[in-house]
């Protein structure tokens, strides 16, 4: 049985379940849904009109580090195992959660679900109807 993701809904994760080879047992998230009306939310904030030199129109423009950033931080709420170059717990703050790895920020969002919701709408209304 699956759930239906709402806005808010929070999981724990272990960082052994993301599927790296790195992943050490004694950390674990807290993550946060990322659901479509939430990353539709960070991507208008992360886009901005900006004129084609070539067709003299304005086109968008979507910002894709910021809003990955933004995601990031958004879906990461909390952590324990992390520690900083001193040996002391790492907090769990916007500054830290972009020092992680890329690959474990990918599994992370991925598990927060970003590809339920990073793809737009349905594409059958994108193709053509066949003649």
């Amino acid at each position: 049985m699956r759930k239906l993701m709402t806005e808010g809904d929070e999981f724990t994760v272990q960082d052994t379940d993301l599927g790296l080879s790195d992943g050490d047992p004694e950390i674990t998230y807290r993550l946060r849904s990322l659901t479509r009306d939430v990353f539709k939310r960070l991507q208008r904030e992360h886009t901005k009109m900006v004129p084609n030199p070539k067709t003299r129109q304005m086109d968008e423009k979507t910002n894709l580090e910021a809003l990955g950033e933004a995601a990031l931080d958004y879906v990461i709420v909390g952590w324990t195992g992390w520690m900083n170059g001193h040996g002391v717990a790492a907090d769990c703050t916007t500054e830290n959660k972009l020092r992680l790895d890329a690959a474990r920020a990918s599994a992370l969002l991925e598990q927060a679900g970003m590809s339920r919701v990073a793809g737009g709408g349905d594409q059958t209304e994108s193709f053509r109807r066949p003649a």
